[in-house]
C-alpha cells in the first residue's frame, strides 16, 4: 500500500518579533512506524510550498497512494487581533486529493484530536485518529491492505450512514521509535524555529488541565540517556546544532531535569537548546545546570488568574496574584543572573481580570522585561475556548457561545469587565516596549 503523508500546518508562531516555524514533529513520528519495504512512503510537507494546493495536487499524481495521512498541528494561529482557523487549508487539500485520486484520507494530529468529531465533520475525511496515533496509523495501513476491518482501532473516527462514530478510547503511541526527519527540509527549519523539537515529556491530552505535578501524572516521561540519545543521533545525522525540548514544563519534576542538564553536560554534546519553564520546583542549581548543558533561551508563561478568585481575595486555599507574580518575578530574576535569556508569553482577560490587576500584570512584565533586559513579550488577549472547560461552561452561561460546536473556528473568552478596553491599554504598553507584541 502506497502510503502519503501530509503536513498541512502553514501558519507561523510569533514570539515578539521572532517568525517562528515548528517542524511536524508528531508527522515524523507516524512516519517513523510505517514499514517502507511493505507501504512505499512519501511525506509532504506544506509549510514552505509556494502554491500548496498544486503542490499537492502534482504529487499525488505522481506518488499515486493509496493511503494519505493529514496531521494538523494547529486549530488557529493563536491570535485574539487577527484569529485565522488552519482548518480551511486542511479542507481545501482534501478536496483537491479528492479530484484526482481515490486514496482513503485519514486525519490526525493535536488539532484534530481536540476536537475530533467537529474536525470529521468539518473536514469529511474518510477515518480521523483522535490521540497519539503513530503506532495506530500503522496499524490502520496494515489492515486496509489486507482488507480487514479496523473499526475497533483506538482513537477512530469514521462515519456509518448519517452518524458518526467516535472510539471511546483515544490512540496511544509509546514513541519507542525516533522520529523520521529525512523527508522534511531541516536547513529551513533551522532558519525558522526554535530549533529541531525532541520530545522530553508528555503530560495529558486535555488541554484544559494544568501541567502535571508529579511523575504520576505525566503521560510519557523517557528516560534522561534516550533522550541524549537521540539528540546525538540528530546531531550526527542531520548536522543538528539546535534542538527545542518539547516539555510543558521542563522543570517539573527538577530531579528529572536536574538529570536530563547532568547527562547533556556528561555526554559532552555541544548543543544549543530552548524549552519551557515554569517558576515551580526551580532553583538556581537548575537553572545553572541548564545553561551548563546548552539552554540559549527559555519560554515562559506569565501570571495568571486563578479562575475562582478576583483581584487580591483573600483564600487560604489558593494563591493570589500578587503571590504568584512574585514566583515569575524570582525565575527570571534567576535566569538573568545566569545570563540566560527568556521570553513571557501573558495572557490578560481571563475570569478575575480587573483593570487593576492588568496594571499589576503590566508593572511586572515592565521589572522582568524592561529595557534594562529587554526579553520578548508577547500578550495575549483572551482564553481560546476549547471544549470541556470550565470557561467554555461560563461562555456558554453569557451566551458568547451556543454550544462546543461553535468552537471550531477560534473564539476567545475576554471577562465582560476589561473587554470594552483591553486591546487599547494594552497596544499603549507596546507602543513604549519595542521587544513587546500583541497575539
Amino acid at each position: 500500500m502506497r502510503i502519503l503523508l501530509i503536513a498541512t500546518n502553514r501558519h507561523n508562531r510569533w514570539m515578539s518579533h521572532e517568525e517562528v516555524r515548528p517542524l511536524p514533529i508528531g508527522l515524523a513520528y507516524v512516519a517513523a512506524y510505517i514499514d517502507p519495504q511493505r507501504h512505499p512512503l512519501k511525506v509532504l510537507d506544506l509549510m514552505f510550498a509556494d502554491d500548496y494546493l498544486a503542490e499537492t495536487e502534482a504529487v499525488v499524481r505522481e506518488f499515486k497512494p493509496d493511503l494519505v495521512g493529514i496531521s494538523i498541528r494547529n486549530l488557529d494561529n493563536g491570535s485574539y487581533v487577527n484569529p485565522q482557523s488552519a482548518l480551511p487549508v486542511t479542507r481545501d487539500v482534501i478536496q483537491r486529493i479528492r479530484s484526482c485520486s481515490e486514496a482513503t484520507i485519514a486525519c490526525g494530529g493535536p488539532a484534530f484530536s481536540t476536537l475530533p468529531e467537529e474536525c470529521f465533520r468539518y473536514l469529511e475525511p474518510d477515518v480521523g485518529l483522535a490521540g497519539d496515533s503513530a503506532e495506530t496509523f500503522a496499524q490502520l495501513a496494515d489492515l486496509l491492505e489486507r482488507k480487514k476491518k479496523y473499526h475497533t482501532l483506538s482513537g477512530l473516527v469514521y462515519r456509518d450512514g448519517e452518524e458518526i462514530i467516535t472510539a471511546p478510547h483515544r490512540a496511544s503511541s509509546g514513541l519507542e521509535i525516533p522520529p523520521r526527519l529525512e523527508d522534511l527540509d531541516l536547513p529551513s527549519y533551522r532558519k525558522a524555529g526554535f530549533g529541531v523539537g525532541v520530545i522530553t515529556k508528555l503530560g495529558w491530552y486535555s488541554s484544559t488541565v494544568a501541567s502535571p505535578t508529579s511523575t504520576d501524572e505525566w503521560r510519557i516521561i523517557r528516560p534522561v540517556q534516550e533522550v541524549a540519545e537521540e539528540v546525538r543521533r540528530l546531531k550526527n545525522k542531520f548536522n543538528l546544532q539546535e534542538f527545542f525540548f518539547i516539555d510543558q514544563a521542563f522543570n517539573r519534576p527538577s530531579q528529572y531535569a536536574k538529570d536530563l542538564c547532568n547527562c547533556l553536560i556528561n555526554e559532552q554534546l555541544d548543543i544549543k537548546w530552548n524549552t519551557n519553564l515554569q517558576p515551580q520546583e526551580c532553583d538556581q542549581e537548575l537553572v545553572s545546570l541548564m545553561v551548563r548543558a546548552g539552554c540559549q533561551m527559555v519560554l515562559i508563561g506569565g501570571a495568571s488568574m486563578p479562575a475562582s478568585l478576583a483581584y487580591e481575595e483573600d483564600n487560604s486555599d489558593s494563591l493570589t496574584l500578587s503571590t504568584i507574580i512574585a514566583g515569575l518575578q524570582h525565575l527570571c530574576n534567576m535566569c538573568a543572573a545566569q545570563g540566560l535569556p527568556y521570553s513571557i508569553t501573558q495572557g490578560f482577560g481571563e475570569p478575575g481580570e480587573t483593570q487593576n490587576s492588568i496594571r499589576t500584570k503590566l508593572a511586572f512584565l515592565s521589572a522582568a522585561a524592561g529595557k534594562d533586559r529587554a526579553a520578548p513579550v508577547a500578550l495575549r488577549i483572551g482564553n481560546r475556548l476549547l471544549p470541556g472547560s470550565e470557561l467554555t461552561k461560563q461562555a456558554a452561561q453569557e451566551r458568547l457561545i451556543e454550544s462546543e460546536c461553535d468552537l471550531l473556528m477560534p473564539v476567545y473568552y475576554v471577562t465582560p469587565i476589561v473587554r470594552a478596553n483591553i486591546l487599547e491599554t494594552l497596544q499603549s504598553a507596546v507602543s513604549t516596549h519595542p521587544t513587546w507584541s500583541i497575539m
